[in-house]
């Protein structure tokens, strides 16, 4: 996949009350570094950012930073800070990465087709919304869909048993259960140790 690209200026000024001017004039600072070169303070419009972003990747875009219109460098998104009250954007890092350079990254996972367990009058119920994975820069899915017709009462899909791209491995335990489906007296219970549920967001991971 091509990268993004997106237009940022070098950052001349550092500092609290700079970072505090730059935010006045609807900009945010942000920092480019990694790839053991030495680290790029640089400012973007946070507009511009969730504009230009994969609408489907979000936070996962694989970018083409354009610095002051001269010099081009792929990077990923590594941190984003946020305002607490307002939500706005407040600093972006961003690290050097080339297309083939693995990253991790959270992926939305959701389910396809209606379990057999729950045609016969039991409950699904998913243990998390989103995947801790690695995969290259460049080839971060957009969503991790598993089709769960197949399964009957009682019946666990773990991540050992999902069906993923290329390149793309979950960092869990193959062991940890993704989707349940239970019946009516098993209702409650949480076999899977240690599960989580998670919200996508637009920049938040």
């Amino acid at each position: 996949m091509q990268p993004v690209k997106l237009s940022v200026q070098l950052r001349k000024e550092t500092g609290k009350n700079a970072n505090n001017r730059l935010r006045a004039a609807k900009m945010v600072p942000a920092i480019l570094y990694g790839k053991k070169e030495p680290a790029v303070s640089l400012q973007l419009n946070p507009r511009d950012l969730v504009k230009n972003m994969d609408p489907a990747k979000k936070r996962n875009t694989f970018f083409e930073l354009e610095i002051d219109g001269t010099s081009r460098v792929t990077a990923f998104i590594r941190d984003v800070q946020f305002d607490t009250l307002t939500g706005d954007i407040l600093h972006v890092d961003f690290l050097r990465t080339e297309a083939s350079d693995m990253v991790p990254a959270m992926v939305a996972f959701r389910t396809t087709g209606r379990a057999e367990g729950v045609k016969l009058g039991g409950q699904m119920r998913l243990t998390m919304t989103q995947l801790p994975v690695t995969c290259p820069a460049a080839e971060v899915p957009a969503v991790i869909e598993q089709d769960v017709s197949a399964m009957g009462m009682g019946a666990v899909l773990r991540v050992e048993n999902l069906n993923l791209p290329e390149n793309v491995k979950v960092r869990l335990s193959p062991r940890q259960a993704l989707v349940i489906v239970s019946g009516d007296k098993e209702k409650g219970e949480n076999p899977a140790e240690g599960a989580s549920a998670g919200n996508p967001g637009l920049l938040r991971p």
